[in-house]
């Protein structure tokens, strides 16, 4: 016998069981990037602070020395079953460049016509005339948005600095007690760029141009609010100026010491009976919040609650004034400094003044996308299509559709753009190809210039076909490659 004659043979099938298994846990991975989930970065600040996507400075002018960039799980299967839905934050192709992916809030829907106006954003059938109603966001989206303005990052010691005081006051610790008649607010709340930023890198986001210290006074505002009655306290009032003012009533609530019922003011001269026991030496806790023409009021106190929200029917006016604060006649009132926070204050496209109306209207099959930083989107308010005619043609085109897109952060992709010494002009189309081609040309021995015939018009709107899915959850990154740990649900 042959030495080795008795080892076993390799077994061929075995090898083909193993290839088989590779090859079927790749398609099972390529069928789920395709139909089910996909991750994406997010590259650019036009979502902050709800999805993040920023460079990063060690000191205000420096150069960038890191950044933060979410990284989002989105669900692709959903929309395969389903049409997208107004307010759901969504991955689409960017239509004036498909080989970009975006990521925006989906607002505008089908069949209708959006206005933006006064910060917030309305709708009507498209092709009637009838009123445009305001577009409210839920409740539960509309918490993940709320962006905090007080207290912030720098503000001097002592929780109510910049705040107008006035009358018999004592300011102890953080707090005002009020020690007879006098008054605490602060005035004119702005669409500052900041707003909303975690605290340990708010001084670190680089300005890149954007209005830090806006002067659009902001309509949609809410209150977080911590007060004790002392010995002898009369009512208190706990406002907000919001809404289209000075056109309407503050959303007010007046707090009776020694009774249980109290009363809440709407901005539509409604009243409303608050009934909750409050007690002398005993906390009452609770927030003031108005959006989207939408009132919500929450009270706290001996361990009862109270709650009450309504959708108000107000005419959309522009906002010359809004104010949050306190007040009282008699006083008794210890008062702990309040957190305040805005709403996403939509703006119209550049060109436009604070007065005017912007209007789109939505052609079946498409969407209008806006940013969450409203300060700082590409988003369809801006799309511009560029159209360039060439004679003669390059390589058998003769017209050129891209985006247009001048002056962006990174000169190398803007749109169109020219060599060093301005011979060769660079165009990418509407599907990423890139056409490079002299501005002067040969022909019959003689050098000639090119004809170039440009147009622009509008392009907001995003087909269906593009949506790719819905952004489900923020998953990185953490420490110690980020600041700051991103994991969360995405709203």
């Amino acid at each position: 016998m042959k030495k080795g004659a008795n080892k076993k043979q390799a077994n061929p099938r075995h090898f083909r069981d193993n290839i088989e298994v590779l090859v079927f846990a790749v398609v099972m991975a390529l069928g789920l990037k395709v139909f089910a989930v996909e991750a994406y970065q997010i590259p650019t600040g036009s979502m902050m602070p709800n999805l993040m996507g920023t460079d990063l400075l060690d000191r205000p002018g420096g150069p960038p020395t890191g950044g933060i960039h979410d990284r989002v799980l989105v669900d692709k299967l959903s929309y395969l079953l389903r049409d997208p839905e107004r307010w759901e934050v969504v991955v689409f192709r960017y239509p004036l460049a498909t080989i970009n992916n975006y990521v925006k809030r989906l607002v505008g829907m089908p069949d209708e016509e959006l206005a933006i106006q006064h910060g917030d954003v309305y709708a009507r059938p498209l092709g009637t005339v009838e009123d445009f109603q305001i577009l409210r966001k839920p409740k539960e989206i509309q918490q993940t948005l709320w962006k905090r303005m007080h207290p912030k990052p720098g503000d001097p010691p002592g929780g109510f600095a910049r705040w107008d005081k006035s009358g018999q006051y004592q300011e102890s610790d953080g707090a005002v007690r009020l020690n007879g008649k006098g008054r605490i607010q602060y005035r004119n709340w702005r669409n500052e760029y900041r707003h909303g930023l975690p605290d340990k890198i708010y001084f670190r986001v680089p300005s890149q141009g954007q209005d830090f210290d806006s002067q659009i006074k902001v309509s949609d505002l809410r209150m977080d609010f911590e007060v004790t009655p002392e010995a002898n306290a009369g009512e208190l009032e706990i406002f907000l100026e919001c809404g289209p003012q000075p056109r309407t009533q503050p959303l007010k609530l007046i707090l009776k010491p020694g009774q249980d019922q109290h009363l809440l003011l709407l901005p539509n001269q409604e009243e409303i009976q608050v009934s909750l026991p409050i007690a002398t030496g005993e906390a009452v806790s609770g927030s003031l919040a108005f959006w989207d023409h939408t009132v919500s009021v929450t009270v706290k106190s001996q361990g009862e609650s109270f709650q009450h929200d309504q959708d108000l029917d107000l005419q959309p006016k522009r906002v010359l004034q809004n104010a949050s604060g306190f007040g009282s006649e008699t006083g008794g009132w210890l008062i702990q400094a309040p957190e305040v926070f805005r709403d996403i204050h939509y703006t119209p496209p550049a060109g436009y003044t604070a007065v005017q109306t912007y209007t789109c209207e939505i052609e079946k099959g498409h969407y209008f996308m806006l940013g969450d930083n409203t300060l700082n989107s590409l988003d369809s308010r801006q799309w511009e299509a560029l159209v360039h005619e060439l004679d003669p043609p390059i390589g058998g085109v003769s017209v050129l559709r891209g985006d247009s897109l001048p002056n962006g952060q990174d000169p190398l992709y803007n749109n169109p753009r020219l060599n060093r010494n301005g011979t060769v002009r660079t165009f990418r189309n509407e599907y990423g190809e890139y056409f490079v081609y002299p501005l002067d040309f040969e022909t019959e021995g003689k050098v000639r210039k090119r004809t170039v015939k440009s147009s622009s018009q509008t392009e907001p709107l995003v087909p269906r076909r593009y949506i790719l899915g819905k952004a489900m959850a923020v998953f990185l990154p953490i420490p110690p490659f980020s600041p700051l740990v991103r994991i969360k649900l995405v709203r």
